[in-house]
């Protein structure tokens, strides 16, 4: 699945398969995203969107084919050029922490905030809305603020390229919606490259320049759906005939039984 446009691509696959014993996972996939694209991936559960993600961030290796980015094989680039972030679908916030000393942990581990380019703790919080909960625990957050922390925690790095597995899955429709709507003000002011997991067509829709969707397993790719709506987008996109028939054509690639 590549990009025609002529921007230059950030992540690169050419024929990548992986496998974990006799299990083949992934099949044949061929990606481009261009740098400062928003790229969502549907497929459904075990299909390999999870394990694609970690071959892209480096934490796994292909058995076949090719991945780079920005050139680099992914475990150099994210040794060498530091600017990629992960976030999962659980906060993964340590609870003896306050907010602002979660976010820092990237830049403790690191020393990160000897780079120029590197957000400060304090602004992250103001990017997300969590300034006043600075001195908070997890404990006392709900579950989407705990989600904004983490995202916090990634932004802070000032990442280049954000993947994303699911982020919002376990919070509630209108959580989940509202953080949408916040994510993409982030991506619309920061200008970074993001791969977002999720099993939402709607969401993916209502995010994303491109959804990308993902076959049963082993997962390969059934279609890709440009989306043409302009950003900033309004909440009441949801709504509109052209966002729904959107909707209803990423659904009817998932319910494909192959090519």
């Amino acid at each position: 699945m590549t990009d025609a446009a002529t921007t230059p691509s950030l992540v690169s696959a050419r024929q990548l398969d992986m496998r974990f014993g006799e299990v083949e996972v992934l099949k044949g996939i061929d990606l481009d995203i261009a740098s400062g694209q928003f790229v969502s991936i549907v497929g459904p559960s075990g299909c390999g969107k999870s394990t694609l993600l970690r071959l892209i961030a480096g934490l796994a290796d292909p058995v076949a084919g090719s991945l780079s980015i920005a050139g680099l094989p992914p475990p150099e680039a994210r040794r060498t050029r530091q600017d990629l972030a992960f976030v999962f679908q659980d906060a993964t916030l340590l609870p003896w922490r306050t907010v602002e000393q979660n976010v820092a942990l990237p830049l403790d581990l690191s020393q990160r905030q000897r780079r120029t380019d590197a957000l400060s703790v304090p602004q992250a919080l103001v990017l997300v809305g969590l300034s006043a909960f600075a001195r908070s625990y997890p404990r006392q957050l709900s579950g989407g603020m705990r989600m904004r922390v983490s995202i916090a925690r990634a932004l802070v790095t000032h990442p280049g390229l954000l993947l994303m597995d699911e982020p919002f899955g376990a919070l509630d429709e209108l959580t989940r919606q509202r953080l949408n709507e916040e994510l993409l003000r982030l991506w619309t002011q920061i200008g970074f490259t993001c791969v977002f997991i999720t099993h939402n067509v709607a969401e993916a829709v209502f995010l994303s320049q491109r959804v990308l969707v993902m076959s049963a397993r082993p997962g390969r790719w059934l279609a890709e759906v440009p989306v043409p709506f302009p950003c900033p987008r309004d909440p009441h996109l949801r709504t509109s005939p052209a966002f729904n028939h959107l909707a209803e054509e990423v659904s009817h690639h998932l319910h494909r039984k192959g090519p």
